[in-house]
């Protein structure tokens, strides 16, 4: 059996079995692989190729390995005629290495290699080294066998569906015992580590990649082989990260979220100690993001920021764009909309350079979205009619919906309510085109709100109906039974609207909601005729909870409820407290209109001339 012929054509799994008789029962090894040349290209551009004619190697196969550092790239094989033999990518890594088993006949026209790197940072470089093979052992030909499995797990492919990638992971597996039988124990964590990652995208089978990438790590930490570990420690956080469900209870998302978090830690640890920081900005985000399933805010930030910082300075659209969006979450979480602005308008920075125009569409749309939570409409109006120009031309529905939604908000808060109407139906057809129910559940909310301030009754209810029918969260059932009361006291029907502001108010006591609470409590109140046997309707009680929750409402909730208060002072002959509540609501509304104008958004233009008649 030891000198079986290569010429022999036997099935795959029995080659295997021969290959490992000939290893160990006939003494036979393969010499370690050694490159007989080797090129670096250090200066990249985006989406500009490098490559060279490869040259005869003195043997019939030869072996290209390409190596990416914080480079995402494409390698091409190409003939002389241009036609390409061979195109692999790594899928969405920066680290790790492609190989193509070229055949190269004395006399033969040579082929070329052209890599195309895709995202890069000022640290990128691509290194190029070549070695000769020969399968004329049966150790050779396992080493051959593993190369070409290898090779053709990663060719490049639009087809992401199940089937072909599991058959990709079988030929990686298949590579993976190949190098090991072959003794090559470098080419064999990269094919574990890569079959791992199959599992976790596009296959999403994470406990499988979680159990293969903590193997690879753990052999990879025995043999001293450092971006094996690193890599393997990366993809299995990512996939704790994934398996956590944003549904879940606190407590099971905190569980979770630390198991991910020990992993985390001796990634960015092992990035830092090798100076690999692209790797070590992706391990910080990945603890922000494990942070932010704690709920620990803070933490999060700092995570983030440490990563926006890396980004930044390695000038990495890619991770820029990233990172800022997720420092830009967190900060709003956190109340602070002026560093979630500052965070996107970093962003653009860098989009603008090297961003594509659907990176930048979608940028300009969070940079108008949180200009008016900013209440700074104009600003808002001038970002947001960019990004839809841009998404128009693009065809991208969902981006032209939310762009719309984003646009009546900003209008309505400027008291343009006919510029709010007209921008909303072509918003609402999108959205309803890509069944986006949470956009559309505030699209008819706020239509709803703008019909009953014109007075048109039946398309309000129309709208609010279908605003009821998208409700998921017992918030938004509360908040919708609160509009329900609303439209109910603008057509009159006092009856109606204190049973709804009574359903509003119990379903917000019961899910602990302090602002549809008060403000309910507020209305109903108002409403009842006999105030001394009206629950919750004392004066101490219901003014004390008004002082508790106050300093957390937002301006215009504030507003609103320190004027209710004020009504139902006048009507519990109250009146000397009702008109010093009403001066300081005056004054205060005066002082917002000179220094902070969009503050008070809608309410102002609704409400002024009842509050200034009252």
């Amino acid at each position: 059996m030891c000198g079986l012929s290569t010429g022999w054509r036997i099935p795959a799994a029995l080659a295997a079995l021969f290959t490992a008789f000939a290893l160990n029962g006939c003494g036979e090894s393969t010499e370690p692989l050694a490159p007989v040349s080797s090129f670096t290209f250090s200066e990249l551009s985006r989406n500009e190729a490098v490559g060279f004619e490869l040259s005869e190697s003195g043997e019939p196969l030869l072996l290209v390995r390409v190596d990416g550092n914080e480079t995402a790239f494409e390698s091409r094989v190409s003939a002389p005629d241009g036609e390409v033999l061979s195109a692999a990518r790594l899928p969405y890594l920066r680290t790790g290495p492609i190989f193509h088993v070229v055949e190269i006949r004395p006399g033969d026209a040579l082929p070329s290699l052209s890599i195309l790197p895709d995202q890069v940072t000022r640290n990128s470089s691509l290194r190029v080294r070549l070695y000769r093979l020969s399968e004329n052992t049966p150790a050779g030909a396992a080493r051959v066998r593993a190369f070409r499995d290898y090779e053709a797990a990663l060719q490049a492919s639009s087809d992401e569906s199940a089937g072909p990638w599991k058959e990709r992971r079988d030929r990686m597996r298949a590579a993976a015992g190949g190098f090991k039988l072959a003794g090559d124990p470098e080419p064999g964590l990269w094919a574990g580590f890569l079959a791992a990652y199959i599992s976790y995208y596009p296959l999403y089978e994470f406990d499988a990649a979680i159990e293969e990438a903590g193997a690879v790590r753990a052999r990879a930490r025995s043999q001293g082989l450092v971006l094996p570990e690193l890599m393997a420690l990366q993809l299995e956080s990512q996939a704790r990260l994934e398996q956590i469900d944003p549904k879940a209870s606190l407590r099971e998302k905190r569980r979770r979220a630390q198991a991910a978090l020990e992993v985390i830690d001796q990634a960015v640890r092992l990035a830092a100690a090798e100076g690999l920081r692209f790797e070590q900005a992706w391990a910080q985000n990945n603890r922000g993001i494990a942070r932010f399933y704690q709920d620990a805010l803070p933490e999060a930030l700092a995570a983030y920021q440490e990563a926006m910082s890396s980004a930044l300075e390695l000038e990495d659209v890619y991770l820029v764009n990233l990172v800022g969006g997720n420092v830009a979450l967190v900060n709003e979480r956190l109340g602070d909309h002026a560093g979630a602005l500052g965070a996107l308008l970093a962003i653009r920075q860098e989009l603008l350079r090297y961003g594509s125009p659907a990176d930048i569409a979608h940028n300009l749309t969070e940079i108008g979205r949180v200009y008016g939570n900013l209440f700074l409409f104009p600003e808002a109006i001038e970002a947001l009619n960019g990004a839809m120009q841009i998404s128009r031309d693009l065809g991208i529905r969902e981006g032209t919906g939310r762009i719309g939604l984003f646009l009546a908000r900003a209008y309505h808060g400027m008291g343009r309510n006919d510029r709010a109407l007209e921008v909303l139906p072509a918003a609402i057809e999108d959205m309803e085109a890509i069944r986006f129910d949470r956009g559309l559940r505030e699209a008819y909310r706020l239509r709803a709100n703008l019909y009953r301030h014109e007075g048109q009754a039946e398309r309000m209810a129309a709208d609010r109906d279908r605003q009821g029918d998208r409700v998921l969260t017992d918030l938004d059932r509360a908040d919708w039974m609160y509009d329900r009361a609303l439209d109910a006291l603008s057509a009159g029907r006092e009856e109606q609207a204190l049973e709804w502001f009574g359903k509003s108010r119990k379903l917000a006591e019961t899910a602990a909601y302090a602002g549809i609470q008060v403000r309910a409590a507020l209305q109903a109140c108002l409403l009842e005729s006999r105030p001394e046997a009206a629950q919750g309707c004392g004066a101490d009680g219901l003014g004390a909870r008004l002082s508790d929750w106050l300093p957390s409402a937002t301006p215009r909730e504030a507003f609103e409820a320190r004027f209710a208060w004020a009504r139902w002072l006048a009507g519990r002959d109250r009146g000397d407290e009702s008109l010093a509540t009403l001066a300081e609501l005056v004054k205060d509304i005066r002082l917002y209109r000179a220094m902070l104008p969009g503050v008070l958004g809608a309410w102002y233009w609704e409400s002024r001339q009842a509050v200034f008649t009252f």
